[in-house]
């Protein structure tokens, strides 16, 4: 006779799902931001192509072409995506990060680290090295402002990015990038608001694993 789960880890999951754990350490931290990234590429990504499609949706989206420039769309806005999610997560760190080089380190570590979960693309043969090297600057940068960009300007760029890459697109450029803009802009705004209850900068600072 099959057993049943045990009541305990049950509640456990369903607690964690209704108020998830909070973020001590660097390896949580990656997982946190990468998963945050994938959902709010797959939800921006997808949702403006089908939308924009309209009824021709089921048709297009069962074409290999057209899949395949899909692909390149999601992974380079994924990655764009967990950039912004990155520099945000310096501005929650706040002081814990900005007055140490070693820990911004391993806050870009945890970007590469998020890219690296996942086989790296074909249309990518020699990786993500720019990307990295891209948020390394971003980070120094942020340090020697002072200030994090606010969600609305990282919104509107990594919008400008997605519009450019997406695989179909309707006659009105302006409104296009509006929709996608919006939807990033929400996206990192809610993120923004778990990243704030979640993570922990002091226990963070403090694990060396």
């Amino acid at each position: 006779m099959r057993k049943a789960p045990p009541l305990a880890g049950i509640w456990r999951a369903l607690a964690d799902w209704v108020r998830p754990p909070p973020i001590r350490r660097w390896t949580d931290l990656t997982r946190f931001l990468s998963g945050e990234a994938s959902y709010l590429t797959q939800r921006s990504t997808y949702e403006f192509c089908r939308n924009t499609l309209a009824w021709y949706g089921q048709h297009h989206f069962g074409r290999d072409d057209f899949n395949e420039v899909f692909r390149v769309c999601r992974w380079e806005t994924f990655a764009a995506v967990l950039a912004d999610m990155t520099q945000l997560t310096q501005g929650r760190l706040g002081g814990a990060v900005a007055d140490s080089v070693e820990l911004r380190r391993r806050l870009a570590r945890c970007y590469s680290a998020g890219l690296a979960e996942y086989p790296v693309p074909t249309h990518r043969p020699v990786g993500w090295s720019d990307m990295v090297e891209e948020v390394e600057r971003r980070l120094a940068e942020t340090r020697i402002a002072g200030t994090t960009p606010s969600i609305a300007e990282l919104g509107r760029a990594t919008a400008r990015k997605v519009h450019a890459i997406v695989p179909v697109r309707s006659e009105n450029k302006v409104e296009d990038q509006r929709v996608i803009e919006n939807a990033i802009t929400f996206g990192l705004t809610a993120f923004s608001d778990r990243a704030r209850r979640r993570i922990r900068p002091d226990e963070l600072a403090a694990d060396r694993d």
